[in-house]
C-alpha cells in the first residue's frame, strides 16, 4: 500500500505535483526569456514549453505595455482555457481596467517583475486569492470583490508561499 501512495499521479503525459504549472505568452522573445529566467529558481513553479498540449494553472502575458492585441490575447486565453491570467506590463489605470474587463486574474507593472513579486502573484491568483489584483508603485489595488494581499518585500528573508 506505502508503494502506491508513493507513486507520481501522471496527468497528460507529466507528473502531477504540487507546482503551479506557467505558460508564458509574450510580445518578444527577450520579454519571455527574462521572465522565464525570474521563474526557473521557483520551487513551487514550473514554466510549461508553448508544445506541452495541457492548460497551464497561469497563462502569463508580457508585454512592454497592454494595448488592444494584449487584451486581445486575454480575450483569447480566457475563451479557450481555464487558466487564471496574469499580465506583466506597463500600464495606465485605463488599460489595467481593459485587462481586468478581459479576463486577466492579475496584473504587474513590468517595471516592479522581479522573481519574489512573480512568485508571489503567480500564487495569489492561483489560489484564487486575488480575483483581480493591480500592483503598480508600492500599492495593490483590488477588483471589488478581490481580497487585499501585502505586496511582498523583495529584500525580504520570508518565504514568498504561505
Amino acid at each position: 500500500m506505502s508503494v502506491l501512495l508513493a507513486e507520481p499521479t501522471y496527468s497528460r503525459s507529466r507528473i502531477v505535483d504540487a507546482s503551479i504549472t506557467v505558460l508564458i505568452v509574450a510580445k518578444d522573445p527577450i520579454s519571455k526569456s527574462g521572465i522565464e529566467r525570474h521563474l526557473l529558481g521557483m520551487a513551487d513553479i514550473e514554466v510549461l514549453p508553448p508544445s506541452v498540449g495541457c492548460h497551464p494553472d497561469v497563462a502569463m502575458v508580457v508585454a512592454d505595455a497592454i494595448d488592444d492585441e494584449v487584451v486581445g490575447w486575454i480575450r483569447t486565453i480566457r475563451t479557450h482555457s481555464p487558466s487564471r491570467i496574469v499580465v506583466v506590463a506597463s500600464f495606465t489605470e485605463r488599460t489595467a481596467a481593459s485587462a481586468t474587463s478581459a479576463g486577466a486574474n492579475g496584473v504587474l507593472a513590468r517595471g516592479m517583475a522581479d522573481s519574489r513579486r512573480l512568485a508571489w502573484l503567480i500564487q495569489e491568483v492561483h489560489r484564487g486569492d486575488a480575483l483581480t489584483t493591480v500592483v503598480a508603485g508600492d500599492r495593490s489595488t483590488d477588483g471589488v470583490s478581490a481580497h487585499r494581499s501585502t505586496l511582498p518585500d523583495p529584500n525580504s528573508s520570508r518565504p514568498v508561499h504561505s
